[in-house]
């Protein structure tokens, strides 16, 4: 089942992850990352699952703006630490172990105190043997930030789905966030 995305740029970065599979082999971290279309390069992040941490190894300009911080390097949990870790890890394994996508929709308060709506689509890359697992998500506000606005929180999603991305979804729904 693929949900109904409401950022054309969510439809656009499945959209993409498709075009560069080869038969049932899902796209490799360097063939995703050579030719990302610059429309959503700018909210893209790839993580890094280590044991329970996940290491943000790239953080789209866009991301880095919204969050007034940028968090490549770092365990992407410890900098939400309102969120539920197991949760997240779960839904993350599932997706490397199936594969699958994850789909979100969410909001977050701004520096100004608006709630703005977002929508996260997350989906698995193949990485080189003795590599952790990586996902590529990307995280596309539905509405536009103020010039020196910023998020300050986020709320809990209220829609967690699978994306059925050739290989069939998980026989169990996704686990909660928070």
């Amino acid at each position: 089942m693929t949900p109904q995305f409401q950022s054309p740029f969510s439809h656009k970065l499945v959209e993409y992850w498709h075009s560069l599979c080869v038969g049932k082999a899902i796209p490799t971290t360097e063939r995703f990352l050579d030719h990302v279309p610059a429309v959503i390069s700018p909210y893209l992040i790839l993580f890094e699952s280590n044991n329970d941490e996940l290491i943000v190894r790239f953080a789209g300009t866009k991301l880095v703006e919204r969050w007034a911080e940028d968090l490549t390097g770092k365990n992407w949990l410890a900098a939400n630490l309102h969120l539920k870790a197991s949760g997240i890890l779960s839904n993350f394994r599932s997706m490397i172990r199936h594969p699958c996508g994850g789909h979100a929709r969410g909001s977050f308060v701004s520096s100004v105190g608006r709630h703005l709506s977002i929508e996260t689509v997350s989906a698995p890359l193949e990485v080189r043997l003795g590599r952790a697992p990586r996902i590529i998500s990307g995280s596309f506000a539905l509405e536009t930030l103020g010039t020196d606005e910023r998020s300050r929180g986020w709320m809990p999603p209220q829609q967690l789905d699978w994306i059925d991305l050739g290989h069939g979804i998980p026989d169990h729904p996704p686990a909660a966030a928070v």
